[in-house]
């Protein structure tokens, strides 16, 4: 058994599916089924083995023959193609860690084309009975110091942390 992903007449996956070759062999443009590993990603097959075809596709993904490799979609207008390992990558380093905190996540904001630090503001829901959350802005990533900058949107700084002893918030220098 292995899996094919079936393509679309401009090379975007339709389906993933799994079968035997000689099944895929006997379907009517069977020329449109391509191999692929579930095991691979970014050119590395996760097992040690091969590598097939550079990522496992999935929704929206697209084959290119030339690369003989499925592609991502493009997040974002300005990420440019990684061609080693055929994925999309920002033209600013993502930073390797969330300000020293596990709380927080970091995403994209095209249009300031810079990483963000966020954290989820949980709530709780009267109407839905649960917890949502919308991302708030904490800080961005300077690229010149190597550090979250806490500011936000409006140039007001922002406290990095909350000192329980002292009962006041924390305001890096």
């Amino acid at each position: 058994m292995g899996h094919f992903a079936k393509l679309h007449a401009n090379n975007e996956v339709k389906m993933v599916l799994v079968a035997e070759q000689e099944f895929i062999d006997t379907l009517p443009n069977s020329e449109r089924y391509v191999k692929c590993s579930y095991n691979t990603q970014h050119g590395v097959h996760l097992g040690g083995g091969i590598p097939i075809r550079k990522n496992f596709p999935g929704r929206k993904f697209t084959y290119d023959p030339t690369r003989d490799a499925f592609i991502p979609p493009k997040p974002y207008d300005s990420w440019i193609l990684d061609e080693d390992k055929c994925d999309w990558i920002a033209p600013v380093t993502k930073p390797d860690d969330q300000g020293g905190r596990l709380d927080l996540e970091t995403w994209w904001n095209e249009s300031t084309q810079e990483w963000v630090l966020s954290h989820p503001n949980i709530t709780w829901n009267e109407e839905t009975n649960s917890y949502g959350g919308v991302t708030s802005e904490l800080g961005s990533w300077d690229e010149s110091q190597n550090k979250w900058v806490y500011i936000d949107r409006d140039g007001n700084k922002m406290p990095t942390g909350y000192d329980y002893d002292a009962g006041e918030w924390v305001f890096e220098e």
